[in-house]
């Protein structure tokens, strides 16, 4: 009798109506937690991204994300599926950033850019690789942000 055969015959009447929750647990646990997708040959969970006015975007893990926009520093968690990407509440901390043109107009083009960054961000749905970069686009297919690789 081989082992497969002894086995069979000994444990596999039990484990017959637990097949399909085993089954279940096991590709579940493949699939790497839910949620470690590969953008190329680079994975988002623990990168860094910085926009060419600044602003970066940190991936801790794949369940959150953080960074500085351009005055302020934020947070929110994330959820991925596949190459969808949503996010939870945007938290930011509440600096004002005056420049030298807002020092004279009353409007800083730093908190307006910020606030044009925070806009984007919370449209985002989708995101993918181009070129070495990251593309964070909305429901539509329009690109909203776009990333380099940071340091």
């Amino acid at each position: 009798m081989t082992l497969y055969a002894w086995f069979s015959d000994r444990y596999m009447p039990f484990l017959r109506p637990w097949r399909v929750l085993l089954c279940a647990v096991f590709l579940t646990a493949c699939d790497g937690g839910g949620g470690v997708f590969n953008a190329g040959d680079r994975p988002l969970a623990n990168t860094r991204w910085i926009t060419d006015a600044g602003q970066t975007l940190v991936f801790e893990g794949l369940s959150a994300i953080h960074g500085f926009a351009g005055c302020n520093t934020y947070s929110a968690q994330v959820e991925f599926v596949a190459s969808r990407m949503t996010l939870g509440l945007l938290r930011s901390t509440g600096m004002y950033c005056f420049d030298a043109l807002g020092a004279l107009s009353g409007v800083s083009s730093v908190m307006v850019d910020e606030n044009r960054f925070f806009d984007s961000l919370r449209l985002v749905r989708q995101w993918r690789i181009d070129d070495e970069r990251l593309v964070l686009l909305d429901a539509s297919g329009r690109v909203m942000l776009w990333f380099k690789p940071g340091s």
